[in-house]
């Protein structure tokens, strides 16, 4: 009975090392059931090669009414607004460290680290990006869109959990964390000047994973009380900022979802609540970086079951 007992006790400590946050992302954002075929990853990168130059996103402040779409007009992103430089920097060398794992070997990239590239080499097209286009320096502003177009790529191939996947992986990981370290990447590829922000450079669904991370995994933890918030304001201030840029991406018409009023109305209260919050982290203003934590957890459940 003893041995019975202290079985069942060990299977439960064991199911219990997997918190809801993994098994839902998991679930959510798992990888196509098949590697794309060579004839699908040229067709996707010719797409994303054609692209015209000019950056334009649907504003929903621009509504005349709720209900009608043609009304919708697009404008230029000030990236800066969004993603400052000093966030940029940051979180490079934080996706530098946090992605050494993925490639340690190509046997882990292709059975789990091929995972993580997707969401990380995402994320790092998108600073890359945004680094390339706003006014704000950073050492490696020339490299920035050849960079960007590296890590679009490394995200793309990704799900195919080959050689040539983990070797693009392997070398978008080594430039971020010669960014980490200080220096300039060498042997960068020019980057495509025409390219914009879209599904084709960020995943959909990697950036819907470092969203989640951001919101569901640290934000809405470290606003839970004054004292976790005072702990942590420079980290909220980080992933605020963060998850701020992801939304105003996810507001590209080229996404699933890009011209669903709802959805465009939930993501933009989210991008605007998450600037709010990491303004409120400069400020220690608990109690409206708390509000809009909150808000933007409302605005993620609302979308979620509606698209779900």
């Amino acid at each position: 009975m003893r041995t019975q007992l202290l079985l069942l006790l060990g299977l439960f400590l064991l199911l219990g090392s997997f918190s809801w946050n993994d098994v839902e992302a998991q679930r959510r954002f798992r990888p196509p059931a098949r590697p794309l075929t060579e004839e699908e990853l040229m067709a996707k990168k010719a797409q994303w090669q054609a692209i015209p130059a000019e950056i334009t996103f649907p504003d929903p402040a621009s509504f005349q009414t709720q209900g009608d779409s043609d009304q919708m007009a697009s404008r230029t992103v000030d990236w800066s607004k969004w993603l400052p430089a000093d966030v940029i920097q940051q979180e490079v060398g934080n996706l530098a460290d946090g992605s050494q794992e993925a490639v340690k070997n190509e046997g882990f990239f292709s059975s789990r680290g091929f995972r993580t590239t997707l969401t990380n080499a995402t994320t790092l097209a998108v600073l890359y990006h945004a680094a390339a286009k706003q006014n704000a320096s950073v050492p490696w502003k020339e490299q920035a869109l050849g960079l960007r177009d590296q890590a679009a790529e490394a995200s793309l191939y990704s799900y195919n959990q080959d050689t040539e996947a983990f070797e693009m992986a392997s070398k978008v990981f080594q430039h971020a964390m010669q960014i980490k370290e200080g220096a300039v990447p060498a042997e960068v590829p020019e980057g495509n000047s025409e390219a914009i922000m879209a599904d084709d450079i960020a995943d959909f669904s990697g950036v819907m994973r470092r969203m989640e991370i951001a919101q569901r995994m640290k934000l809405s933890r470290w606003t839970a009380n004054e004292q976790e918030f005072n702990s942590q304001k420079d980290q909220i201030r980080h992933e605020a900022y963060l998850l701020a840029a992801l939304a105003q991406v996810m507001l590209d018409k080229s996404y699933p979802l890009g011209e669903e009023e709802d959805y465009i109305g939930w993501t933009q209260t989210m991008r605007d609540n998450a600037l709010r919050a990491a303004q409120a982290a400069e400020n220690s203003d608990y109690e409206t970086a708390r509000t809009s934590i909150v808000d933007i957890n409302l605005q993620c459940d609302s979308c979620h079951g509606t698209y779900r």
